[in-house]
């Protein structure tokens, strides 16, 4: 039986080095969740990179940011049936 936290390091160290294309694997999708919420949330995101330009894509500590505070509920329901 997959724990949060498993998975949830499961998914930084996927995310860490790689860009998705959405193939539909969950790690995918979670890019594609964090990209959405780095692109569209309304948050001062200064503390998350250096310099005055906030880059296009999110930042590793954005990411794991993002992991820790996300339940995974349905997805650790799916995974462990």
């Amino acid at each position: 039986m997959k724990t949060a936290t498993v998975l949830r390091s499961e998914l930084k160290n996927e995310l860490v080095n790689c860009n998705y294309v959405n193939d539909g694997s969950l790690a995918a999708q979670v890019n594609e969740n964090i990209q959405w919420a780095w692109d569209n949330w309304e948050i001062d995101f200064s503390s998350y990179f250096e310099g005055i330009e906030k880059p296009e894509r999110y930042t590793i500590l954005f990411m794991e940011e993002w992991i820790e505070n996300e339940p995974f509920d349905t997805e650790l329901s799916a995974i462990n049936e």
